[in-house]
């Protein structure tokens, strides 16, 4: 057997043998004969009924009550009786795609999930055999109909890797607004002071404090300076003539305190981006250099709207240091946006997509335990029989359903955020550059994850109600094409 997701891969068993113990609860009690011995004692009353009055007619319902109970009989071995054993061991999680698409797939063994699923590897569950045809025919197709989804880079799972990145330490925090201040701000100044020609590419670069504009041109990072001693830069009478000599340390050039090996401020905020985050983003985003990855990284890490998410945030923002009444009105109306447009929405969409593979679980495992309550309930109607049999099929195809909607999210984001996108370039990992795309993409979302699969559950649930009743029907004719002919020869036999 198959599963697609870890908890599927522990709730299936556990599912089964919740089942196993309920069909023998039934069994035991005696409560499963009961709508046998219902189906036939109504039977024959029926056929008492039919046969004082009219005849031979009371031979065709006994034909039909045959049928009837042949169907029964056929319904309790096949879907009623546990007989293909399971456990643990000879379960697997389905990793086709992800060997497809390049990726790996931990283990539960290797995840903090191993300790749970190993507590059921002393316990073993019986299948009956129509469920597991059904489940191994329902996985093979969902797992055909994920294959044929391209592949494709997983932008929101980036996006949110991002979104829960926080400058922490305090003391980094303060230098990052430090640094800001001493040197980001003037350079600021001094770039509208003097108001050089610059590209596309530097209009976008001038808005972060790593800009390489700073960098590389004369004036800026390498005539600006820490007006505080800095411990790792040893006092330099040359570079700090003028300025107090005392055991806090040198005051380097914004140049070197930016970009130092080691001890620079670049290389102390690399290393406080997780190794999840770095693999996500580079799976995610093809960058043309190891540079750019971190500058973007970086730059997301120091940006003001991530400091005014960390607790203790030091400075306001960028367009404080923009001497115009535009970038007070720019950083108005951007915060006023992203609050509306995704402070209320993308947080409930995360959840959503988190958490729907759980549900799914569960909801599969809630199935599987509910049939044999459903089955004697139903008095082993093929109808009934039919219906389950087509929503556990819908159930493991939601698979696909959610994949799909996975695929065409970062899509999405891929066409608004990716090179060539309407809002590429300042700053590749900013996410909320376009708050209005934003917020209609997150409804779209919603509808891929929410909607589309109760419409495909409703319409399964349609067809397995018309398949029931086809199958019924079916049954029905056949009892009394049966009787009919069983009829005809009792008239030849006995003409009067």
């Amino acid at each position: 057997m198959m599963t697609h997701s870890y908890l599927e891969y522990f709730l299936t068993l556990l599912g089964w043998i919740l089942n196993n113990s309920l069909t023998d609860l039934l069994i035991g009690t005696g409560l499963a004969v009961l709508p046998l011995a219902f189906v036939i004692a109504s039977s024959f009353l029926k056929a008492r009924d039919q046969g004082a009055d009219e005849g031979n007619k009371g031979v065709l319902a006994m034909t039909w009550v045959e049928t009837r109970v042949y169907t029964m009989v056929f319904i309790s071995i096949f879907g009623f009786i546990p007989f293909v054993p399971i456990q643990l061991g000879v379960i697997k999680i389905d990793s086709s795609r992800s060997d497809q698409c390049g990726r790996s797939v931990v283990q539960p063994a290797n995840t903090g999930w191993g300790q749970s699923f190993s507590s059921l590897n002393g316990q073993s569950a019986k299948v009956p055999m129509w469920w597991f045809l059904v489940h191994t025919i329902s996985k093979g197709v969902t797992t055909a109909a994920v294959a044929s989804i391209p592949c494709g880079t997983e932008l929101r799972q980036a996006q949110i890797e991002i979104d829960e990145m926080r400058l922490t330490d305090p003391y980094l925090r303060q230098e990052v607004g430090d640094f800001v201040r001493d040197c980001y701000a003037n350079a600021r100044v001094a770039l509208f002071d003097e108001r050089p020609a610059l590209t596309e590419e530097q209009k976008i670069d001038v808005g972060w404090i790593g800009s390489k504009f700073f960098m590389s041109t004369a004036g800026y990072y390498d005539q600006e300076y820490s007006r505080t001693p800095r411990a790792n830069w040893p006092y330099d009478s040359t570079r700090d003539a003028g300025l107090p000599q005392n055991a806090g340390g040198g005051f380097p050039k914004c140049k070197q305190w930016w970009a130092d090996s080691g001890i620079g401020l670049r290389d102390r905020l690399i290393e406080q981006i997780p190794p999840t985050t770095w693999e996500r983003v580079r799976n995610a985003i093809t960058f043309t250099s190891q540079a750019e990855s971190e500058n973007a990284l970086i730059r997301t890490l120091v940006s003001p709207k991530r400091q005014r998410l960390t607790e203790g945030g030091i400075y306001p923002s960028y367009s404080s240091l923009d001497p115009s009444a535009l970038g007070y009105v720019g950083g108005a109306a951007a915060a006023v946006g992203t609050g509306l447009g995704s402070v209320a929405f993308f947080p409930m969409m995360h959840a959503v997509r988190e958490t729907i593979p759980s549900v799914l679980a569960y909801t599969i495992m809630m199935a599987i335990i509910a049939l044999p309550l459903v089955l004697v309930i139903s008095a082993f109607d093929i109808k009934a029989f039919v219906t389950c049999t087509i929503l556990m099929f819908a159930l493991y195809f939601l698979h696909f359903w959610f994949e799909l909607a996975r695929w065409l999210d970062s899509r999405l984001l891929q066409a608004l955020y990716a090179s060539g996108g309407p809002n590429f370039g300042e700053g590749i990992l900013d996410f909320s550059a376009d708050p209005a795309g934003d917020m209609y993409m997150d409804f779209a979302t919603a509808l891929m994850f929410l909607v589309v699969p109760a419409i495909w559950l409703g319409l399964l649930g349609w067809a397995g109600v018309k398949g029931g009743n086809f199958a019924g029907n079916a049954i029905d004719s056949a009892g009394k094409g049966v009787g009919n002919a069983q009829k005809s020869g009792q008239d030849k036999i006995d003409p009067v």
